[in-house]
């Protein structure tokens, strides 16, 4: 509650880097063996006999990210924005979000819109 009401920041431990670290690795491993892995480099759903090449999995993961980031109602004020980014921060898991796998700046970039809500999704009934 206190990064929601502005009281505190929001940051990373140094063991949640670590576990998006290893997270990484493995996702890396899968890519370079050329195995394949669902949601990593197939499609998603009916899609997921579709293999996609490395090229494009930057652009999967975005468009997972952006599929699962929509909302509809009334707009949020700053302190629920923030309770809610700090909630989907709390339950990331590495296979969750694969942006946080493949660069730290995403996952610095997340916190830091948590502590200062400045052009966070404020339009939402997240699925978290």
């Amino acid at each position: 509650m206190q990064v929601a009401r502005g009281q505190a920041q929001l940051a990373l431990s140094a063991g949640a880097w670590e576990r998006i670290a290893q997270g990484r690795a493995i996702v890396q491993h899968i890519i370079d063996a050329g195995q394949i892995a669902y949601g990593i480099n197939t499609g998603l759903g009916a899609l997921c006999n579709i293999t996609l090449p490395e090229e494009q999995l930057s652009q999967l993961s975005r468009n997972t990210l952006l599929s699962h980031a929509c909302g509809v109602g009334p707009l949020l004020d700053d302190a629920q924005t923030r309770a809610i980014m700090c909630a989907a921060v709390a339950k990331l898991q590495p296979w969750q979000i694969r942006d946080f796998l493949r660069h730290r700046a995403p996952a610095a970039r997340l916190s830091e819109s948590a502590n200062h809500a400045a052009g966070a999704p404020r339009k939402v009934r997240w699925a978290i």
